[in-house]
């Protein structure tokens, strides 16, 4: 549960509006170089399909450029905070999008969605969940605060 959890949160963390680029669609988005080092650092969660989490509620995320780990803290469907760590990827498809997946530590597993970045900047992301379309939007903080 706490896995599906997570995996949701994070889908929803960094997506936008944009469509998908496959190959019945004939539109194209422009190419974004997604790359571990662009990711590395801290981000929070602040939308989820373009709704604002509610007050009180957070998912901060950091990645780690040089090992490709990321840890996570949220208290998402919880009244407790928690915490997660794990493997990240970056891969581009055959239609040239940037696809981040990852592995869970502690042998939760594989995410249970993999997304694409659609929109980048340095101080903000928007990752598209490949199976649901979810949308989550993420801004670059410079520390994880205090917990």
């Amino acid at each position: 549960k706490q896995f599906l959890m997570i995996a949701a949160i994070v889908a929803i963390t960094l997506t936008y509006g944009c469509k998908k680029e496959t190959p019945d669609n004939n539109e194209s988005q422009p190419t974004i170089a997604v790359t571990y080092s662009l990711l590395n650092g801290a981000w929070e969660l602040v939308a989820w399909d373009g709704t604002p989490l509610a007050e009180g509620t957070y998912l901060y995320v950091e990645f780690d450029r040089t090992e490709h780990r990321f840890k996570m803290w949220d208290n998402i469907g919880s009244m407790y905070p928690r915490s997660t760590t794990g493997i990240f990827n970056i891969e581009k498809d055959d239609y040239e999008r940037y696809i981040l997946s990852g592995y869970y530590d502690h042998g939760v597993g594989y995410w249970n969605q993999s997304y694409e970045v659609v929109a980048y900047s340095n101080d903000e992301m928007v990752w598209r969940s490949m199976t649901t379309g979810e949308q989550t939007e993420y801004r670059r903080i410079d520390a994880i605060p205090e917990l």
